[in-house]
């Protein structure tokens, strides 16, 4: 696939090995490391120049992940998908807390080990979307789950909490999970069958029509855009013990969604 379209103006950024992790565990860190090394010298060879590292709640909570430090030595970019998904249990899944929590946590980690970094993109913002808030049995991996959808007005507070937060917190930029929900006519096929809240994440509904959250995710940028798009100063991060976190990282991540 790199071969093929490394060269082409749209694809001006590859993410090595997202995602895989929840279907093959390497041996143990280093194992990790070394791997997506190899895959990113691959890329590198094949014409990509815009490699990225790409981290989720996932990963960032087992110990045979590879350090975001060890591959932000490798990458270009430096990513944090905050998908609402296994392992983060979420008391309070309206609320954008979450989102910075993570974003604050590597932060912490590539700060920890490295002397200079560029601020990580956080990825996958969003929240589903359903007539009335409610709690609704879905299953996710195989897990059945009770998850949380919000009604219009909370979906614009989440996105519109999220942006600024982020914002003001250095972020190197927000990345929402959909744009547009996906037609009907695809529900049945994967994932789209079983993790129902994909099909309601995006700023615009399966009518075609924006939903009150893309007004207010415009007005929010906007805002940005006016009073600068750099905040000033450095933004501050978490201090974390590398060694302490990777002890048990499971415990910990739970410790600082629940705050």
């Amino acid at each position: 696939m790199i071969g093929y379209f490394a060269a082409h103006p749209a694809a001006w950024q590859w993410r090595i090995g997202d995602g895989l992790q929840r279907i093959a565990q390497a041996e143990n860190a280093i194992a990790a490391r070394d791997w997506w090394a190899k895959q990113a010298e691959l890329a590198r060879s094949l014409g990509a120049s815009q490699i990225a590292a790409s981290h989720d709640a996932f990963n960032l909570s087992r110990t045979d992940s590879a350090r975001p430090a060890a591959l932000a030595a490798e990458a270009i970019t430096t990513l944090i998908n905050v998908r609402p998904d296994l392992p983060l249990r979420l008391r309070r899944p309206w609320s954008a807390d979450y989102v910075l929590a993570l974003y604050a946590l590597l932060s912490g980690l590539l700060a920890a080990e490295r002397s200079s970094y560029r601020p990580p993109i956080v990825s996958g913002i969003g929240l589903a979307t359903a007539d009335q808030q409610r709690w609704q049995m879905g299953e996710q991996y195989g897990e059945l789950l009770n998850q949380y959808y919000g009604d219009s007005e909370v979906q614009s507070n989440f996105l519109v909490e999220a942006i600024g937060g982020l914002h003001r917190a250095g972020a190197g930029g927000a990345w929402l999970a959909l744009f547009a929900d996906p037609p009907r006519s695809l529900w049945r096929a994967a994932p789209l069958d079983r993790s129902q809240p994909w099909r309601r994440l995006g700023l615009v509904g399966d009518d075609g029509h924006q939903k009150p959250a893309a007004a207010m995710v415009k007005q929010a940028i906007a805002t940005i855009r006016a009073n600068g798009s750099r905040i000033a100063g450095s933004p501050s991060v978490l201090d974390l013990d590398p060694e302490r976190y990777w002890h048990d990282p499971g415990a910990t991540l739970q410790r600082l969604i629940d705050g």
